[in-house]
């Protein structure tokens, strides 16, 4: 089974449209903007959704997937972790290990 790696936190919602403050947990953002499709999860739940657009701003990445279209259902998803397998996550640097593979 591929790696899977957590590569943000919803950290709530903004603006009208449905869009959510994410937070990198790697302190990098260019990553997202290749993203399509993600896994957001809290503890057991698990929902694959598409991502429709994503902009960076002052110190968090704004990202907007389809089917939650409303403050009230972005905020349903604060706290909830972002996953993707270990191509789409952020591209280490020389001398650099994902804590992922540390484990164990």
């Amino acid at each position: 089974m591929e790696s899977v790696f957590v590569i943000g936190i919803i950290r709530g919602s903004f603006g009208l449209s449905g869009k959510l403050k994410v937070e990198s947990t790697s302190g990098e953002y260019e990553h997202f903007f290749k993203l399509t499709d993600v896994t957001l999860r809290k503890g057991e739940k698990a929902v694959k959704a598409a991502v429709e657009s994503a902009e960076i701003g002052t110190s968090r990445l704004f990202i907007k997937f389809k089917g939650i279209d409303c403050p009230e259902e972005a905020k349903e998803f604060s706290s909830w972790h972002i996953e993707v397998p270990r191509n789409m996550a952020c591209p280490l640097g020389s001398g650099e290990v994902y804590a992922e593979d540390l484990k164990g």
